[in-house]
């Protein structure tokens, strides 16, 4: 997986958030080589992941808290974690644009 400074990791089923936490790394790589702020803010920012069972994102939360202070060495805040228990596909019916960083879903 190629990650470019300014993408969005976007996982819509994410369970314990393997996926998000393996992204991490190469995503905070991503900005570091591009000379951008790679503060847990920042990263957090940039992980996004929903599921519909609350214990599996309450893991994936706390999964992706400790992967982003591994990556830059301060933990988020939780309001930070956009990590949410939700249905990506009620969503996807009831779509709006809406921004994730400079993306536009």
């Amino acid at each position: 997986l190629e990650l470019g400074p300014r993408d969005v990791v976007v996982d819509p089923s994410c369970g314990d958030g393997a996926f998000l936490t393996s992204a991490a790394p190469l995503l905070a790589a991503a900005k570091r080589g591009a000379g951008e702020a790679c503060g847990a803010r920042e990263l957090a920012s940039s992980l996004v992941g929903f599921d519909t069972h609350e214990e599996a994102v309450r893991q994936a939360r706390e999964r992706l808290s400790m992967a982003i202070r591994q990556c830059c060495g301060e933990t988020p805040e939780p309001s930070w974690l956009r990590v949410e228990t939700a249905d990506f596909l009620d969503l996807a019916r009831e779509w709006r644009p809406m921004s994730l960083g400079s993306h536009r879903l």
